[in-house]
């Protein structure tokens, strides 16, 4: 039986997980810099080595965490028993497509994992080993775990594949912390991560360095529309807190801009906090406690303010996951006794169909808009219908073009996670990462693509100006609210923004 013919029809013939291919790693010496694990130092909460180890210690370390996240995650321990090899998963998932690596078949990352699974919690594994698939750890297989488990883009498609409901996406999500703890990490993440703690976000924004911004982009706004637009900071006197992406001071202003407009356009008394200018949390990626403390951190501006009656959160997908799936799990279920917290799609629908701000539809006249479903939006967060709601409002009729698959089902753009590696050997599996994504933008050749999703934004713009430029170089990546606050009929429309190149 052939096997490749198979694997592309995405059938598998028996035993196909003894194939030889499968016993070499074949692409560890590329060189992808950020593929390579990162012996990364000690910070609060974190507590990875700041030293090497010898691999008897590995071996402790790693069946320790591998116990502990078994006991808070019962889940895992079903999807590590429950997989029946059926392949379902194979043409769902685009690291696979783009890659060709065997090893990124959901089914066959998670055995990296497994393989552990069997040797150390199961009678079975423990007493008959290799010849039911169970194997020690090793300081080369944890390698190997690593650099396929940040392949993935925890986009949870193949989820929706399977047959047995097994989230390859939370597998990948406890193996990266089982993987933490025994020290390794990818130092962009890690980077990431230490920014949030010394400075509320991302983009190690400061304050003084955040007041300078808003004065810019304030100035921006006034010469854009005539009009006197603040973007109020630390008011704990306002009724509504609005948490950004911190990259939209730094990469994607227009989708700030966008938000004050908005926020001036309906009267309202909003803020942001100069202590987490961040709806991200990276922690959702690889390591559960540094997901609660940075959501409690957040949590924890609201109590400054006097009036806060509604907690807005921005453009960031995973940010919107973490909120509305995690928030009430981490952090107790006092949190929605405390304050209301929403999409800002969500305030988007509530202003317009209230009138309380109104747009003109045909400022965007001859343009061909489509909709990037960002995974944690859609497929972990529920916001499907949502956006598609709000672009119905400020569209003319038969501009808004549909990408196929759609909805739950939308390809992931393959920045999941935070891939955005910019060094010179990653920029190729970024690529490869992208392919059907890239694809889908050919088939519908828009002008402009909305992504709800600040990776997503860094991605996208990467595929359409840089990874497949020579196709997609015309299409502009917006935001759901760039758009909105441009068509708002109290200001000019800058159509250079908009001016097809």
């Amino acid at each position: 039986m052939n096997f490749d013919r198979n694997i592309e029809k995405g059938r598998f013939p028996q035993r196909w997980w003894e194939d030889e291919r499968l016993k070499t790693v074949q692409t560890m010496d590329k060189g992808e810099k950020h593929l390579v694990p990162f012996l990364a130092p000690k910070i609060y909460p974190l507590e990875p080595l700041d030293k090497p180890f010898d691999e008897t210690e590995l071996e402790s370390r790693f069946v320790s965490a591998f116990a502990r996240v078994l006991s808070e995650h019962r889940q895992l321990k079903v999807y590590m028993e429950s997989c029946v090899k059926c392949g379902a998963c194979v043409n769902a998932c685009h690291t696979y497509q783009g890659t060709g690596e065997l090893r990124n078949i959901p089914v066959m990352r998670a055995d990296l994992l497994r393989r552990y699974y069997k040797k150390y919690f199961t009678t079975q594994g423990a007493i008959l080993g290799p010849i039911v698939g169970a194997e020690r750890v090793t300081l080369d297989g944890l390698k190997e775990m690593y650099y396929y488990f940040y392949q993935c883009s925890q986009c949870r498609r193949c989820s929706y594949y399977c047959p047995m409901g097994i989230d390859t996406a939370e597998i990948t999500r406890y193996g990266r912390e089982i993987l933490v703890q025994c020290g390794f990490v990818s130092q962009f993440h890690w980077s990431v991560l230490t920014s949030m703690w010394k400075t509320g976000n991302h983009m190690v924004i400061t304050k003084p360095g955040l007041m300078d911004t808003v004065e810019f982009l304030e100035e921006e706004l006034k010469e854009e529309t005539g009009v006197d637009i603040k973007i109020p900071v630390d008011d704990w006197d306002a009724e509504l807190l609005y948490n950004p992406s911190s990259a939209d001071f730094f990469a994607y202003p227009d989708t700030m801009m966008g938000v004050a407009k908005v926020m001036h356009a309906a009267g309202i008394r909003w803020t942001i906090s100069s202590d987490i200018i961040e709806t991200g949390n990276f922690g959702l990626f690889l390591h559960e406690n540094t997901m609660r403390m940075l959501n409690k951190r957040l949590i924890d501006q609201t109590f400054k303010m006097k009036d806060c009656k509604e907690v807005v959160l921005g453009e960031c997908a995973h940010g919107w996951r973490t909120w509305k799936m995690m928030t009430k799990t981490v952090n107790g279920e006092w949190v929605d006794k405390k304050f209301h917290y929403v999409h800002l799609v969500h305030k988007l629908i509530e202003l317009l169909d209230n009138g309380i701000i109104k747009v003109d539809p045909s400022r965007y006249e001859g343009m061909r808009v489509t909709l990037h479903d960002s995974c944690n939006n859609a497929r972990a967060g529920g916001l499907i219908e949502e956006p598609r709601y709000v672009l119905s409002k400020i569209l003319p009729e038969g501009s808004f073009v549909e990408m196929t698959p759609n909805r739950e089902m939308n390809w992931c753009c393959g920045g999941g996670t935070g891939i955005l590696w910019d060094d010179p050997e990653s920029i190729k599996l970024r690529i490869a990462l992208s392919k059907n994504k890239a694809e889908q933008y050919k088939s519908v050749n828009p002008d402009i693509a909305v992504v709800i999703c600040s990776i997503g934004k860094a991605h996208n713009t990467f595929i359409v100006h840089d990874g497949y430029k020579s196709e997609l170089d015309h299409v502009k990546i917006k935001g759901l609210v760039d758009l909105v606050g441009d068509a708002i009929v109290d200001f000019p429309f800058p159509e250079s923004k908009y001016a097809k190149s």
